[in-house]
């Protein structure tokens, strides 16, 4: 039973007020001006450039095109790229849609996520489209030197009509996903249309629903209006297809940002739960789920609200120790969540 509990009172301490990457001056000339200047807590771009182990570059240029580049950062031979159709999205901030500004390496495996390479609601309806990488969370093996390779157990190998990239498919906007270090469920928040926000589990072959489907619903391609009522009841998810944990109407927030399962020890009050927040409203949310559904969610209350505000948070890291930060967007500052009492 979902119940709805009152989080504990947290600080944002101030850690920088402001941050950069340093790359070569060879792929920071490709590199979109404007993307590149929202990082993650933890160094990593936003929606532009990712540098991990042995020098491998995942990298957004300017109109979007993706690309996976191999060796040292200063070598730039042998690149792997999607084509985006140079159609970009302002949803969400000023920058391309895609790919949706997260890298994650598990081993020698990276998660990528991308978008639909749409402008709005899927053109070339790429989320069901599995010959595409668009829309996607991609699993690859980076230890080749050269290109990448696709892990053995990845769900379509061998599948006509389907990338074997695609580790799960049908996500429109994917902003920030994340590892449970504690369960190793993989969380992920996908920005919507008009109508929806949502936060996803994402599993192994899984089929998010878009742009047949946005958050519970049948997709509505008409542009929404301002009267329009918000459904009073879940719809129901086709057999085979994953339903978002968790939804939100956009009467309270228009583009979410996905973040961390809180697995600190500073504030033992927030273990487990999944905290999240809306680029527009600059609200943050946690949840807790089971396994099988949300039993708890709520709102986090900030004790030091008037000095962080106006906070746009673009993105969300976890240091070694589990404890989460906050990236705004709106200053360039980067907040530690700690306890009020500190």
């Amino acid at each position: 039973m979902r119940t709805r509990s009152r989080l504990p009172i947290i600080l944002l301490a101030l850690i920088a007020t402001s941050f950069a990457q340093q790359i070569s001056p060879d792929l920071k000339s490709k590199i979109d001006d404007t993307a590149r200047q929202v990082l993650t807590a933890t160094g990593v771009p936003s929606a532009s450039i990712a540098v991990v182990q042995n020098g491998q570059v995942v990298y957004t240029q300017a109109y979007g095109d993706a690309r996976v580049e191999p060796g040292p950062v200063e070598a730039h031979q042998g690149e792997q790229g999607v084509d985006h159709r140079h159609v970009a999205d302002g949803m969400g901030g000023e920058h391309p849609r895609q790919p949706a500004g997260l890298v994650a390496q598990v081993a020698a495996d990276w998660h990528i996520a991308m978008g639909d390479g749409g402008n709005q609601k899927d053109p070339h309806h790429n989320g069901q489209n599995n010959n595409t990488l668009l829309a996607k969370m991609l699993r690859i093996d980076v230890t080749p030197r050269e290109g990448y390779a696709v892990p053995k157990d990845n769900p379509f190998i061998g599948m006509e009509n389907r990338r074997a990239e695609i580790w799960a498919y049908g996500l429109r906007n994917p902003w920030r996903f994340s590892f449970d270090r504690e369960t190793g469920l993989l969380y992920e928040g996908d920005v919507g249309e008009e109508r929806w926000e949502e936060v996803n589990i994402i599993k192994r072959g899984g089929n998010y629903g878009w742009s047949v489907r946005e958050g519970d619903f049948v997709f509505n391609r008409e542009s929404k209006t301002k009267d329009e009522p918000k459904p009073t009841e879940r719809g129901v998810t086709p057999a085979g297809w994953e339903a978002p944990i968790k939804t939100y109407w956009h009467d309270i927030g228009q583009s979410i940002t996905g973040g961390y399962v809180y697995r600190g020890k500073a504030i033992p009050e927030l273990k487990g739960w999944y905290l999240y927040g809306d680029y527009s409203k600059g609200t943050i949310w946690g949840l807790k789920y089971d396994g099988k559904a949300v039993t708890d969610e709520g709102t986090l209350k900030i004790s030091n609200e008037k000095e962080v505000r106006p906070m746009l948070p673009s993105s969300f890291g976890e240091d070694d120790d589990g404890e989460i930060y906050v990236c705004s967007h709106q200053d360039g500052k980067i907040w530690k969540i700690v306890p009020a009492n500190k």
